[in-house]
C-alpha cells in the first residue's frame, strides 16, 4: 500500500506539473504547438500507424510523467533523503537530470521544436525543488513512527488534490491543445469593454524586390505581392475573433466566446449558451436575411451540438424573438465548420457541417457531417444511398459533400466558393458552378476522405456501399466523380510550413489588379493569398512577423479598398486594415 501511494503520488504530480507547462509551451506560440502535434501526425503516418485517437499535448504530458516516475522509483526510492546532508543533494541532482533527459527525449523523438525557452528554463529549475519537497514528505509520513492512520492523512490528501488536478487538466486537452476559454467570467458586457477603433501604422515592405516563402502546391501560383498599407485598428483582451461579417455597411465581428460586436458595441450575447473549451469550439457565423428582418447565427452549445438560431427584428431592429432551427450533435470536438452563407441561387440559407472527426460519415448520403445544407429549403436532386445500412435514408438538404472542414465559403455570382482544411498533407481552394450543380441535379462530390486536396489515398474500405448499385465500388466512384481543387497547396513546404486555409472573401476594389480576386489565408504559415480565377493565377501576399496565428478574414464594411483580418495570441485578438495595389 506505501508503495502505491507513493508512485501513485508521483505519477500524477509528474502529470500535473509537466502538463502546466506544455499549456504554457502552447499558449506562447500556437503555430509552433500545431507545428509539433503535425510532425507527430507525420511520423505516425510515415510508420503506417492508424491515427483513431485525438491527438493532444496531454498524451505527451502522459509519457514524460510515466517516464520520470519510472527513473525516480529505480534510482531514489530508496535513498534516506534526511540521513545525512550529502542525500539531500544527491537526490536533488538525480531529480535535475531524471527532468532534463525525460523532457528532452520526448521532445526530441516527437519533434517538438522550437518551444519557447524561458519555460523549459523554468520547467527545469523549479523540478527538483519542487519533486525532493514532494519525496521528503512522502517519507516523513509514510515511514515516521506515528500511528497507521495517521501515515497516509498527507499522502491520501496529496493523491486527492492532484488527482482532481490531473481531471481537470485532462479535460480541458483536445485535438489541437488549443485551449480558448474566456479568461474573465462576467456574463455580461458592456460595450465599453471594447476598445474604440486605434490606428497604428505597420511598416510593409512594399517595394518590388520582396520576397515569400516557396510554393508547394497547384501549378497556377505566379509569384509574390506586396500589399500597400497595414494598419492595426483594434485590439481586443480574452477573446478571439471567428468571423467577420458586413451588411448594410455595418460591421458584425462574430467572437469565440458568444458575443457578437456591432461596429465595435456588444450586439448580442449569449456565451452562457456556448461552448469554449475546446480549440474550433465557439460561435461561429451570423447571417442576415436579404429582404426580410431576421438573421441566423451559428455556434456550438455546450452539450457539445452545433446550433443554428434564428433571431427576428421588430421595425426599430431590435431583436424580437429567437428560436433554435437546427441541431446536429457532435461526435467529436472538432471540425463544427458552422459557417451561414444566404444564397440567391437556391433561395435560402447555406450551413457547412465538417466531418466532426468522423472522416467516413463525410461520403455518407444518410449523414449531415462533411455536407453543404440548404437550412430553410430542401433540393430535388437524385441522390445515392451511400451508408452503412441499406435501410437508411439519404437527406434531402445538402448540395455537397464529401468535405473535411469547409470553413469558409461564399456564394459570387454563378461559383460556390469552398475552401477544406486538409489532413496532414493538402489544403484546397474549391469552385463549384451552381447552373452545372443545379443541371446536373445531384450533389456535387469533393471525395475526402480518398481524396485530401489533391492526393488520391490507397485505402479501399471505407464501411460505406452504395446500394443502388452493390457491385459498384465507393473508391473508384469518388475517384471517378470527385470535383478536383482549383488551387492546393503543400503542408510541408519547402522552407516553412502551412495549415488550414480559412477565408474567404472577393476583393471588390475595382481599382486594384486585385479586383474580383478570391482572398484567403493560412492560419499557420500567417500568409495571405490572391487567387484571380478568371486568368487562374495565383498571389501571395506576405505579412510582417507577428506572434499567433490569423482566425478569420474579411470584407470592410465601407472602403472597398481594404480587407480586414485579425490575430490570435496568448488569448488576446487584434484586427488589422490591409490595402492591396
Amino acid at each position: 500500500m506505501k508503495k502505491f501511494f507513493k508512485l501513485t503520488t508521483l505519477f500524477l504530480t509528474n502529470l500535473v506539473f509537466t502538463n502546466y507547462y506544455f499549456q504554457k509551451f502552447e499558449q506562447s506560440d500556437i503555430s509552433i504547438a500545431i507545428q509539433g502535434l503535425n510532425n507527430f501526425s507525420e511520423d505516425l503516418n510515415d510508420i503506417g500507424f492508424p491515427i483513431n485517437f485525438q491527438l493532444s499535448y496531454f498524451i505527451f504530458s502522459f509519457l514524460i510523467a510515466l517516464l520520470s516516475t519510472f527513473l525516480i522509483s529505480f534510482t531514489i526510492s530508496e535513498i534516506k533523503i534526511l540521513e545525512k546532508p550529502i542525500n539531500i543533494f544527491k537526490v536533488f541532482s538525480y531529480l535535475f537530470f531524471i527532468n532534463v533527459m525525460s523532457l528532452f527525449f520526448v521532445l526530441y523523438i516527437f519533434r517538438f521544436f522550437n518551444f519557447p525557452r524561458a519555460y523549459i528554463v523554468l520547467d527545469i529549475v523549479f523540478y527538483p525543488f519542487i519533486f525532493l519537497i514532494v519525496l521528503i514528505l512522502l517519507q516523513v509520513n509514510l515511514y515516521s513512527r506515528v500511528s497507521e492512520t495517521k501515515k497516509f492523512i498527507f499522502p491520501s490528501l496529496l493523491f486527492f488534490l492532484i488527482f482532481v488536478n490531473s481531471f481537470i487538466l485532462f479535460q480541458q486537452s483536445n485535438i489541437n491543445s488549443l485551449s480558448t476559454e474566456v479568461t474573465d467570467n462576467e456574463e455580461i458586457v458592456s460595450d465599453e469593454e471594447f476598445e474604440d477603433q486605434i490606428d497604428i501604422e505597420i511598416p510593409i515592405n512594399n517595394s518590388d524586390d520582396i520576397e515569400c516563402y516557396p510554393w508547394s502546391g497547384s501549378d497556377n501560383y505566379k509569384g509574390c505581392k506586396s500589399a500597400l498599407s497595414l494598419t492595426k485598428i483594434n485590439s481586443l483582451e480574452g477573446v478571439s475573433v471567428n468571423n467577420f461579417v458586413s451588411f448594410n455597411s455595418d460591421l458584425y465581428t462574430v467572437l469565440n466566446t458568444g458575443k457578437i460586436l456591432k461596429n465595435n458595441k456588444l450586439f448580442l450575447d449569449i456565451s452562457d449558451r456556448v461552448l469554449t473549451a475546446y480549440s474550433e469550439s465557439g460561435m461561429y457565423d451570423i447571417e442576415f436575411h436579404p429582404n426580410e428582418n431576421y438573421f441566423l447565427i451559428s455556434y456550438a452549445s455546450i452539450e457539445n451540438d452545433l446550433v443554428v438560431e434564428k433571431y427576428t427584428l421588430d421595425s426599430g431592429n431590435n431583436i424580437s424573438s429567437n428560436e433554435t432551427i437546427f441541431t446536429k450533435p457532435n461526435e467529436g470536438f472538432n471540425h463544427y465548420c458552422g459557417a451561414l452563407e444566404w444564397s440567391e441561387a437556391f433561395n435560402s440559407f447555406l450551413l457547412c457541417i465538417g466531418d466532426m472527426g468522423n472522416p467516413n460519415s463525410s461520403l455518407s448520403t444518410t449523414s449531415y457531417n462533411g455536407k453543404i445544407l440548404l437550412i430553410e429549403n430542401k433540393n430535388t436532386f437524385e441522390t445515392l444511398n451511400i451508408s452503412d445500412s441499406k435501410n437508411s435514408l439519404p437527406i434531402d438538404n445538402f448540395i455537397a459533400y464529401g468535405l473535411r472542414n469547409p470553413w469558409n465559403f461564399l456564394e459570387y455570382k454563378d461559383m460556390l466558393i469552398i475552401p477544406d482544411v486538409g489532413e496532414k498533407a493538402n489544403e484546397e481552394l474549391n469552385i463549384l458552378n451552381i447552373p452545372t450543380l443545379i443541371d446536373n441535379s445531384e450533389p456535387v462530390l469533393f471525395g475526402w476522405p480518398i481524396y485530401e486536396g489533391s492526393i488520391l489515398y490507397d485505402q479501399t474500405f471505407y464501411g460505406l456501399k452504395i446500394w443502388e448499385n452493390q457491385d459498384l465500388d465507393l473508391y473508384s466512384y469518388v475517384k471517378e466523380n470527385a470535383l478536383n481543387p482549383i488551387v492546393y497547396y503543400d503542408r510541408p513546404a519547402p522552407e516553412n510550413s502551412r495549415a488550414a486555409i480559412l477565408g474567404t472573401l472577393i476583393y471588390q476594389n475595382p481599382d486594384s489588379e486585385f479586383f474580383e480576386n478570391i482572398i484567403f489565408a493560412d492560419f499557420l504559415s500567417k500568409e495571405i493569398f490572391a487567387y484571380d480565377y478568371k486568368n487562374d493565377e495565383l498571389n501571395i501576399i506576405p505579412l510582417p512577423y507577428f506572434p499567433g496565428y490569423i482566425t478569420a478574414i474579411g470584407n470592410h464594411p465601407d472602403a472597398v479598398s481594404k480587407l480586414l483580418f485579425s490575430t490570435s495570441n496568448n488569448g488576446n485578438s487584434e484586427v488589422y486594415e490591409l490595402e492591396l495595389p
